[in-house]
């Protein structure tokens, strides 16, 4: 949140070349992701969220923050197969998985918002002010 947070939206919204997402759609990315991964393990969350992204992922945070201090006992050393989106390639979960798994994916897009962010810069460097 620190390296977004005080971004504008022309920054959020620049589709970098040859890259998949805007900062702002890996921002969502993340938001949604995070969601998916608690479902790992039979845990139902609202499906109702936020549309403005900084809104969305300090829901999902929240969210998520608030169910893993809830987290049931049973569930700590349990092994899942998610009743929703099962994945036919890694449909065995453990809480262990899930927060590893949360981790690493925050640690993969924030280096590529970071990367993102070069490339603004260097693309708009002479134009305007950056951010």
């Amino acid at each position: 949140m620190k390296i977004v947070s005080n971004l504008p939206d022309t920054c959020l919204d620049w589709q970098p070349p040859n890259k998949p997402r805007t900062i702002r759609n890996c921002l969502r990315h993340i938001a949604h992701v995070e969601i998916w991964y608690i479902t790992r393990l039979n845990i139902e969350l609202p499906s109702k969220n936020p549309r403005n992204v900084f809104k969305l992922l300090n829901y999902t945070r929240k969210l998520v923050i608030k169910t893993l201090e809830n987290f049931p006992r049973d569930k700590m050393r349990g092994i899942f197969q998610p009743r929703k989106d099962p994945s036919p390639t890694c449909n065995l979960w453990t809480a262990r998985k899930m927060l590893r798994r949360f981790v690493d994916h925050e640690r993969l897009h924030t280096k590529y918002i970071q990367k993102i962010l070069g490339m603004y810069k260097k693309e708009f460097s002479n134009q305007q002010k950056v951010y």
